[in-house]
């Protein structure tokens, strides 16, 4: 007789999985461990936590401008305030998680390089008496460098710009009386702006070649200071997947249940989804955004093509044949106590530029000696035109109302 097979129990449901986790798996080298994230993965990482710093000052800034007397000193201590903002999201996540709020959003964590074991009062019978997740000692030290290393390299970067308007060699008030404090200060401030740019470069030549180890699977670790704690990034293990967040400890049955709902909808976050929003506004504000694209094709559909400007040509009296006696000395009848047009047009001499050639005045007709040209597009002497619009206040070619302050000498 057949023993009858005992029925299957059904499958566990999958754990819910970290946001975004699946890109995870399309980046990991063929030649790594499964749990070892590519730097790909971890650039991501660190570029998301960059967006963080602008997007929270622009939104102080905002509220600032709205309500200046409760923010005003809050955006002039922007970066204590960040800091302040943003240990306290990251003590939060190294509590829950085992990661900062960003790895966490790509399905990255935080485990310790030598296992330890557990307080005694998480063993049970069925545990292992030793864990990989970070000590409590190793998240207080990844938070003061999450943390302190942002705080730190802004704070310089803004001291090195204040001190690059300063001469500290000089002193505004002559009678002010240098003090070994103030002597120490001025030294301090001469070598920091010298070697500060030395240092930031080094310590940027530094990052890229972690960034380079760890793509090369050199063990170096992601950053200098997980080494120095005795941490490293691995992506998010199968048990980690399926912790139970602090939420769920909790006996209050309200927030059981809005962790059951975060649970069953990771996008529900409110940090994930303030990170996919910041991820959509890099994308919508760059070059390449629809948004510009749309608005440079309605800007070259709505440009008015203006024509070129209308040839002034020259007056059916010119001035054309003066010689330079006559553009030097006004004529008799230009003396007459006549009226002013009846003078003016005693002094143009009928004639047309057109068969003046090409550099020569059509006054004296004369090669150019100093050429000018006038607003009107002619080009002549400059003491045949000058003469001639102080005279006559009119271009002498045209005939259009014209001042000596207009012309304009032709260099080379």
């Amino acid at each position: 007789m057949s023993t009858p097979t005992p029925a299957l129990a059904p499958a566990a449901p999958a754990p819910a999985r970290p946001v975004l986790e699946h890109l995870n798996s399309a980046a990991t080298h063929a030649t790594a461990p499964s749990d070892v994230p590519s730097v790909f993965e971890t650039l991501a990482s660190e570029e998301l936590r960059d967006l963080v710093q602008p997007a929270f000052r622009y939104v102080l800034a905002f509220f600032a401008q709205r309500y200046p007397r409760y923010l005003l000193r809050l955006i002039n201590s922007h970066e204590e305030v960040y800091a302040g903002f943003l240990a306290a999201i990251e003590a939060f996540h190294l509590h829950a998680y085992n990661s900062t709020f960003t790895d966490h959003f790509y399905g990255l964590e935080f485990k310790s390089l030598t296992p330890h074991p557990l307080p005694p009062s998480k063993l049970a019978p069925h545990a292992i008496p030793t864990t990989t997740r970070p000590s409590r000692r190793q998240k207080i030290s990844a938070l003061a460098f999450i943390v302190g290393i942002p705080y730190i390299r802004s704070k310089a970067q803004d001291l090195y710009e204040r001190l690059g308007t300063i001469d500290p060699d000089t002193d505004t008030d002559n009678s002010f009386r240098i003090t070994p404090t103030h002597r120490l200060t001025r030294l301090f401030a001469r070598v920091f702006r010298k070697c500060y740019p030395w240092i930031n470069l080094a310590y940027e030549l530094g990052t890229v070649t972690y960034d380079i180890g760890f793509a090369f699977g050199k063990g170096w670790g992601w950053r200098w200071w997980m080494r120095l704690i005795g941490i490293e990034v691995v992506r998010v293990s199968a048990d980690g997947q399926g912790r139970p967040g602090i939420l769920s400890k909790s006996t209050n049955p309200i927030l059981r249940q809005l962790n059951a709902l975060l649970t069953r909808l990771p996008t529900l976050h409110p940090l994930a989804s303030t990170l996919l929003l910041l991820k959509f506004l890099q994308w919508w504000y760059s070059p390449a955004s629809p948004r510009l694209t749309a608005r440079k094709a309605a800007e070259e559909r709505a440009r008015v093509v203006v024509p070129p400007p209308r040839i002034v040509l020259p007056a059916k009296r010119g001035q054309t044949g003066l010689n330079p006696e006559r553009a030097d000395v006004p004529d008799a009848d230009a003396a007459d106590d006549d009226d002013d047009a009846s003078d003016s047009e005693e002094s143009i001499i009928p004639g047309t530029p057109d068969d003046v050639p090409y550099g020569t005045c059509p006054i004296c007709l004369s090669a150019w000696a100093n050429p000018t040209i006038t607003p009107t597009g002619y080009t002549g002497c400059y003491l045949c035109l000058y003469r001639c619009v102080e005279r006559d206040g009119k271009c002498p070619v045209t005939g259009g109302t014209m001042r000596v302050d207009e012309l304009r000498k032709v260099a080379g």
